[in-house]
Parts: structure tokens; C-alpha cells; sequence
């Protein structure tokens, strides 16, 4: 036992590896869940611009305005405790991050000569936004969802510790 046993008599590595299985699956879930959110908003907005720009944004800036954490907590609260609705919350919570940077990325992207090539070849606006604008955007959201994982990981242990999360 490398670790020891605890009072009853349980090996406390094997505990540990398991309940690390729980939290890292829960992470990429909630990854999943911020990446399914954010990434239509952000490539949607800065692809579009406009006023369209402008409504999605704020309500990127209103859920940015919250702490993630606290922003969680209020709808697992309002949604009850559990490891899906905290995994869900999570998602939701670190959602406006990816958003807000697709949106640049896009943005910077959809200024490019290629992208207005691949606009007079005759592609459509979605074709272009999905097959153009979005992977030549992703390398920066790809980096922050993998530092977003390990906050989610944070998150859901303090969820938990609140008993809002893995019981």
C-alpha cells in the first residue's frame, strides 16, 4: 500500500485513483459542454458582426460579469445537486471565455484575402464560417479549453465539497 490505509482499513491510492476518475471525466465533460456553447456564439459573432455581434456579446459580457464558480453554483442550486447538472453548470459557466475568444479570433480571421476568396468562389455564408473562419480560428480555443479543463476539475471539487456536485 504506497500510500497507507485509512482507519478502516482501505487502500488509499486505489480511493484516489477512482475518485480521479470521476473528476477528470466530469471535466471533459463540462469541456465539451463550454466547447458546444461558446464555440457556435463566438464563431457566429464574429463571423456576422453587426448588430447580431452586439446582442450576442452582451449576453457573453452578462455572464461574464458572475465569478464561474458562483455563476455554477446558482444553477446547480437552482437545478438540484448531482454530477450531470454540475458538469452542466460548469459548461454553461466557463461558455463565455471560448466565446469571447472565437469572437476575436474570427474577427481577425474573416479579414484575410482568403476568406473573401472563398466568399467570391461562390460559398455560402454557413460554408464559409464552417469550412474557412472556424478552423483557422480554433488554435487559441483549442489552448484555453485545455487550461479550462483544469479549472472545470477545481470547480467541480468545490461543488462538491459544497455537496452541489459528485455525492
Amino acid at each position: 500500500h504506497w500510500f497507507g490505509n485509512d482507519d478502516v482499513g482501505r487502500d488509499i491510492l486505489s480511493r484516489i485513483l477512482s475518485g480521479a476518475r470521476t473528476s477528470l471525466a466530469g471535466s471533459f465533460i463540462a469541456g465539451f459542454v463550454a466547447l458546444a456553447i461558446g464555440v457556435p456564439i463566438g464563431l457566429i459573432a464574429g463571423s456576422v458582426g453587426g448588430w447580431v455581434d452586439s446582442a450576442l456579446m452582451r449576453v457573453v459580457d452578462a455572464m461574464l460579469a458572475f465569478p464561474a464558480v458562483i455563476l455554477a453554483m446558482a444553477i446547480v442550486g437552482s437545478l438540484g445537486p448531482g454530477i450531470e447538472t454540475a458538469m452542466f453548470a460548469i459548461g454553461i459557466a466557463y461558455s463565455p471565455r471560448l466565446a469571447r475568444l472565437l469572437r476575436v479570433q474570427a474577427r481577425s480571421v474573416a479579414t484575410r484575402p482568403f476568406v473573401e476568396a472563398a466568399r467570391l468562389s461562390g460559398m455560402s455564408a454557413p460554408g464559409v464560417m464552417i469550412k474557412v473562419i472556424l478552423p483557422n480560428s480554433m488554435r487559441a480555443v483549442v489552448v484555453q479549453w485545455f487550461v479550462m479543463l483544469s479549472f472545470a476539475f477545481l470547480a467541480e471539487a468545490g461543488l462538491s465539497f459544497l455537496r452541489l456536485g459528485v455525492p
